[in-house]
């Protein structure tokens, strides 16, 4: 339960970051949204997207990109980690 607030904390602290860094303009953060899903769909290899992302919205937003992969990549572990113990515990 702990885990979750934690993510929802994470994930609110790197929106703010992203509302912050395109001037607080949620119209630009929804956009960026959009595109970058999109860039995910595609399947960029991760040096191709953090290109792709600095050449269309910037170095303030790859470092924040950066934060928001690291942060998923967290997330996936945490989930391996609590699978992994629910099965041991059967």
């Amino acid at each position: 339960m702990y885990q979750e607030a934690f993510r929802h904390i994470k994930n609110l602290n790197l929106q703010t970051e992203l509302l912050e860094a395109l001037e607080w303009d949620q119209d630009a953060v929804d956009e960026f949204n959009e595109w970058f899903i999109n860039c995910l769909n595609a399947s960029y290899t991760p040096d191709a997207l953090l290109q792709n992302v600095m050449t269309v919205w910037g170095e303030d937003i790859v470092i924040i990109v950066k934060k928001i992969i690291k942060s998923e990549i967290d997330n996936i572990k945490d989930d391996k980690i609590k699978e992994a113990r629910v099965y041991h515990e059967d």
